[in-house]
């Protein structure tokens, strides 16, 4: 029979053996000193001059004194003297002077390092950290400054935070197979377009793409209100730049389609994000308006010179907006207006209420336009 147990060498109580309690109580002492372990300290090299009962060290290397030889073992104070358990592979100790465990790979202790962490995700051995979360919080320690380091091998590397949809990527930020900082977009997750780039020495910043710096028409003025409450835009003779506005646009449902109607002039591939300004009704008979922002080309080649050869597409379109007396605010933002060939680009205004005589709406109105590249 074995006169101790094969996992923590507990001694076991013997046949026809004398004084079995001193043994049974041996066991006890190791269980209390392995169940649940902790210890004060990993780095003592001699035991503490005044050790008290139940004491608990992880011997460092090089122990002298009554530790000597026993480096790496739990040393536990039982009575006047030190008793040693030699560490299997595997075992986990708390450390207090660390806050932290410690685990024995089979030579020495070390801090436990994590393969792999799910947190309510599923971690791969390319994902080692993986969290399913409506939000992760990073925050400093107490008081004071927070980094979060992404670091890469060589210059070659990718060192970069990538954003995807459906897990395909749509934008990557960082230093992407270089050490300059970029920032790349991509509508399919396979192709990238550079968007910006910072060179490292110089801090030099790039657009690749091209940049388009947004701009702000004036495409305000007097619009005419005539009593057939007719559609009403820019001069034929003057065009935007006309601060009357009161060119026939028709009496119907929506303004009558005439290739000489000179609206604000933009090219393809300009985007028009924002109307905005006020408008003021010039008499109390205007109790509203009808209003159309909309495109007009034609073919060019052909010299663009009847209305028949004309396109109109509305851009924007309100009816019976009410105008109270007084400034009344507009502002429409367009999420994705772009203009797909040269043309103009034309404000319509219609009124409502019932005019005795030809009246005025005034107005103070800016089209933000973001030319192309």
């Amino acid at each position: 029979m074995s006169e101790n147990t094969t996992i923590l060498s507990l001694p076991l109580i013997q046949g026809g053996q004398a004084q079995k309690h001193i043994t049974h109580n041996e066991a006890i002492r190791r269980l209390d000193t392995l169940v649940q372990p902790v210890v004060t300290d990993v780095v003592r090299t001699a035991p503490p001059t005044t050790p008290n009962e139940g004491d608990r060290h992880i011997v460092a290397t090089g122990a002298t004194g009554d530790w000597v030889g026993q480096d790496g073992s739990i040393a536990v104070r039982q009575g006047d003297a030190w008793a040693f358990i030699s560490p299997r592979q595997g075992w986990r100790v708390h450390v207090i002077a660390l806050g932290a465990d410690v685990v024995f790979d089979g030579t020495t202790w070390g801090t436990p390092e994590i393969g792999l962490l799910g947190i309510n995700a599923a971690a791969d051995t390319t994902n080692r950290l993986a969290v399913a979360s409506d939000a992760t919080l990073l925050t400093h320690d107490a008081a004071g400054d927070h980094q979060l380091k992404i670091n890469k091998a060589t210059t070659g590397d990718t060192g970069s935070l990538l954003f995807q949809t459906g897990y395909s990527g749509r934008a990557e930020m960082g230093c992407a197979g270089e050490d300059g900082f970029s920032i790349k977009v991509s509508a399919d997750g396979t192709t990238f377009a550079n968007a910006m780039t910072v060179d490292p020495a110089s801090g030099r910043v790039a657009f690749p793409s091209g940049a388009a710096a947004l701009t702000r028409a004036q495409i305000g003025g007097r619009w005419y209100c005539y009593s057939d409450l007719r559609w009403v835009t820019y001069s034929a003779s003057y065009g935007v730049s006309s601060g009357n506005h009161d060119q026939d646009g028709g009496t119907g449902t929506e303004p009558d389609v005439n290739w000489s109607h000179l609206g604000l002039r933009v090219e393809a591939g300009t985007r028009i994000t924002r109307l905005i300004g006020s408008l003021r009704p010039g008499s109390p008979q205007i109790t509203g308006y009808d209003m159309r922002l909309t495109f007009q080309y034609g073919d060019w080649a052909a010299g663009w010179s009847d209305d028949a050869g004309t396109t109109r597409t509305v851009l924007f379109s309100a009816d019976n907006q009410p105008l109270q007396d007084g400034w009344n605010k507009l502002d429409e933002r367009f999420a994705n207006t772009t203009i797909p060939q040269d043309g103009h680009v034309l404000l319509y205004l219609k009124p409502r209420g019932i005019l005795s005589a030809t009246q005025y709406i005034y107005t103070s109105l800016q089209l933000d336009m973001i030319p192309p590249a």
